[in-house]
């Protein structure tokens, strides 16, 4: 709530500046799983009119909440149940495999859990997803994918540059944006340590740059002390 408050100051601020009609103060929708019987009481929230089942509201500009196993079992609320857990999740993935292959559901759910697979039973998905053959359908159309959207970029590549050099001009750009990054890296921690990287330390940083990637990288020189630097790069079983 106090971020919704916050949020709807600097609209107003901005709107203020801007010499425009500020607009209406946002509103906290709140997901549950079950009823938080505690939260409803104090907040007054009460069912919702006009609604469906599951919906309810507080004051005016207090928050609303949706309890996902209240909700009907209709393909209108199936993705809000997705947000469920134990039997509400469980029913809304039964209902989703038996929606036909080209549902607007599928294209919207794959990506998500293509990439959350591996985290849903941690945040308290109990369904065993890897086993799931509606996962690897989703994993095997996400690798086509990838690939048609790789051959597509291989070809406007193709388009801008002359046949017969455009192989190896992809790999020289390639390859100076790499020793570039690596350049700039090394100057910066060469920086932060006040002194020359040695051989080692060098082969250290591009070796790393390669398993650990340059996200990584980036953490380690803007975020670490100078000592904790220098550390990372004579420990050979750094992250």
């Amino acid at each position: 709530m106090l971020k919704v408050g916050a949020l709807h100051a600097r609209h107003r601020r901005e709107a203020l500046a801007a010499k425009v009609v500020a607009p209406s103060r946002p509103v906290l929708w709140i997901i549950s799983p079950g009823r938080p019987e505690t939260a409803m009481e104090r907040w007054a929230i009460r069912r919702m009119r006009g609604w469906p089942a599951g919906c309810y509201a507080s004051a005016p500009h207090g928050p609303r909440l949706v309890v996902t196993s209240e909700l009907p079992r209709t393909r209108e609320t199936l993705l809000v149940r997705m947000m469920g857990a134990g039997d509400t999740v469980r029913e809304a993935l039964a209902e989703l495999r038996a929606l036909s292959p080209d549902a607007w559901e599928h294209t919207v759910l794959m990506p998500l859990f293509t990439t959350l697979r591996h985290d849903l039973p941690r945040i308290g998905w109990t369904v065993e997803m890897e086993e799931d053959p509606m996962m690897r359908t989703y994993a095997e159309m996400k690798e086509l994918y990838e690939a048609d959207r790789a051959e597509a970029r291989r070809e406007g590549i193709e388009k801008g540059i002359e046949k017969g050099i455009e192989k190896g001009i992809e790999k020289g750009i390639e390859r100076g944006l790499v020793e570039g990054r690596l350049l700039t890296l090394r100057e910066l921690i060469e920086r932060r340590l006040r002194r020359s990287l040695d051989d080692a330390e060098r082969a250290t940083l591009q070796s790393r740059l390669k398993t650990h990637g340059p996200a990584r990288l980036d953490e380690v020189v803007l975020d670490f002390a100078p000592a904790a630097i220098a550390s990372w790069l004579a420990d050979p079983e750094a992250r």
